[in-house]
């Protein structure tokens, strides 16, 4: 029997997560399962993609509890921040070892032994931020198993297939068109503009971080054009787009449980509110989200509980999101909420929210996105947020924590994903607020 826990219950609690041990490799590269267009995309956008994996190292012990990981990083992590993890937060850390993503991508057979003979019997599973044939293909190299099946990681990371999942079981959903084919595209569009709305969103069955995301003017006279790399992963979604003052529409929120998924339960242990850019890109999280009401937040748990046993059921194994749009109306003050998508992944919010909760689990946290428009040491970094006693340490109420720095090719850093913590979500934002303006480098607040 499939049992669940929801955070109504365990007061924001961690899960119980995994006993066992785990190799993960740092996959990123492999987000977009094979579309190459759609991760260089991404690499053009964001940079330093080759150091994102640094995020699981101050939780990957707390997610598979044995003690005895690795990490498998294309990139060495910043050494004063380790230390920072270790000294101050008074957490265990994996052992990190680099490999060149070529090797990953040839499954090279002197990094099969070099892995062999660094984790010895240490390990249960191999697990990545992506699981998929290639990941299937070391698992079997290094003689073990994998924590998630290929089938399950695909389908709960496909947009089309939560969609259709949705459909079939009853759960509300926006006004959506499925298209195979870019030429019925403006054909779609012309649904939602007879339905009243003035835009729309045109949305890739694989996509993240707004990568196979298109908004349109649906009102306005244009061609659109869809990209071929759109319809790799599947048919798209073509769907009606929330805005205040269309079709009655108040104000739109995006609240997103977290949940980790085992063998034999589902754990949602986080609800978050997502910061999105105003073409809907992921900047960031906190928690908790503000009042819904108990009928909203009641319907928010019973969808993602279903959508959980989905995920279970299709073979989905670990850490992910079930992100939301929560719509109000401007007649009656009525709260609708929708399953926008699933993150079937080690997600943005899943960093902070599996600290904070270890942390801090009464408090409250805010996660943001600091580029440093100079450069910076990753020394520096440290330092300058310890001379303005910003640093969170354990057993403090409050304070900054430096979840990952994001180096560039020259090794000073960029852009770093920032934690906050404290009593009250306003305390969060006023000690981010407070940071930025203090720090003597100019900085911005930007996309993950």
């Amino acid at each position: 029997m499939i049992t669940h826990r929801h955070c109504l219950e365990t007061n924001f609690q961690t899960p119980r997560f995994r006993d066992q041990s785990v190799l993960f490799f740092a996959n990123l590269k492999s987000l977009f399962l094979g579309n190459t267009e759609q991760m260089n995309e991404l690499i053009d956008l964001v940079g330093e993609l080759d150091s994102y994996g640094g995020r699981l190292i101050p939780i990957l012990n707390l997610l598979y509890r044995s003690g005895k990981n690795t990490l498998v990083l294309e990139r060495m992590p910043e050494t004063s921040l380790m230390q920072y993890f270790v000294e101050k937060l008074d957490l265990e850390l994996p052992k990190i070892h680099l490999m060149n993503p070529q090797l990953y991508e040839s499954l090279a057979l002197e990094s099969v032994d070099t892995l062999k003979e660094l984790i010895a019997e240490d390990f249960t599973y191999v697990d990545g931020y992506v699981t998929d044939e290639k990941l299937n293909r070391w698992a079997g190299l290094l003689g073990c198993e994998h924590s998630c099946s290929i089938e399950g990681y695909r389908i709960g990371n496909n947009k089309t297939c939560l969609h259709q999942h949705l459909v079939e079981v009853g759960l509300p959903t926006p006004d959506t068109v499925v298209e195979d084919c870019s030429d019925r595209i403006s054909e779609a569009l012309l649904t939602l503009q007879k339905k009243g709305y003035q835009r729309a969103v045109i949305r890739a069955a694989i996509g993240a971080s707004g990568i196979g995301m298109i908004g349109v003017d649906i009102q306005a006279e244009q061609s659109v054009q869809v990209p071929a790399m759109f319809f790799h992963g599947g048919p798209c979604l073509v769907q009606g787009w929330f805005e205040k003052d269309v079709l009655g529409v108040e104000s739109v929120t995006s609240p997103s449980v977290q949940f980790f998924i085992q063998d034999d339960g589902i754990d949602l242990f986080d609800i978050t509110s997502q910061i999105l850019s105003g073409d809907s890109v992921h900047e960031g999280n906190y928690a908790p989200p503000g009042d819904y009401g108990d009928p909203t937040l009641t319907s928010i748990m019973e969808q993602a509980i279903e959508v959980s046993r989905w995920l279970h059921e299709n073979g989905y194994r670990g850490p992910g999101s079930v992100d939301f749009i929560v719509v109000e109306m401007q007649q009656g003050g009525e709260m609708k909420p929708y399953v926008c998508e699933v993150n079937a992944r080690v997600t943005g919010a899943t960093y902070p929210s599996v600290l904070a909760r270890h942390l801090r689990p009464d408090g409250a946290w805010l996660m943001r996105n600091i580029r440093f428009e100079t450069r910076v040491k990753g020394a520096d970094v440290l330092d300058m947020l310890e001379k303005g006693d910003w640093l969170y340490e354990k057993g403090k109420s409050s304070g900054v924590i430096p979840i990952n720095l994001n180096s560039h090719k020259d090794g000073r850093v960029a852009k770093g994903q920032f934690l906050y913590l404290n009593n009250k979500i306003e305390a969060c934002s006023k000690q981010l607020d407070h940071m930025v303006e203090s720090l003597p480098v100019r900085t911005s607040i930007e996309r993950d």
